[in-house]
């Protein structure tokens, strides 16, 4: 059992002003086996002034004060950009007033690891076994 875990739920992410989309990060996180659920924070996503195509998301705040939730935030822009290679675009022409949705596919950050994992359904995981 780890002592800390978070699950990335979606992000909403609002129009592009100077190259940088203003978003929320929604997450559930595990720790020591209590369950903290419907959490967020402001996040930026940012592209790269150097690499054009590259993005990088940065917290603007959060309300967990866990010292590791920023090697949270590094495994999660490595995963979101390097693996899913998601390119954040902002509201859709048809809905300009509401934030486009990304949302994630099952997975976690667990401190022990330092990276994603991809949760695995119990079927798949007792062939594993």
């Amino acid at each position: 059992m780890s002592y800390f875990k978070i699950y990335p739920q979606k992000i909403l992410v609002e129009s592009a002003v100077s190259d940088k989309h203003r978003a929320r990060l929604f997450y559930n996180f595990e720790q020591y086996g209590y369950l903290y659920r419907d959490k967020n924070c402001a996040v930026e996503l940012r592209c790269d002034a150097v690499l054009p195509s590259q993005s990088k998301m940065v917290v603007l705040a959060s309300d967990v004060q866990v010292k590791r939730f920023s090697e949270f935030i590094s495994a999660l822009n490595f995963y979101l950009f390097q693996i899913l290679k998601y390119k954040p675009s902002g509201p859709r022409p048809e809905t300009p007033l509401q934030p486009e949705e990304f949302f994630f596919q099952p997975v976690y950050f667990d401190i022990l690891d330092g990276r994603i994992k991809k949760i695995l359904s119990p079927v798949k995981a007792r062939a594993a076994d």
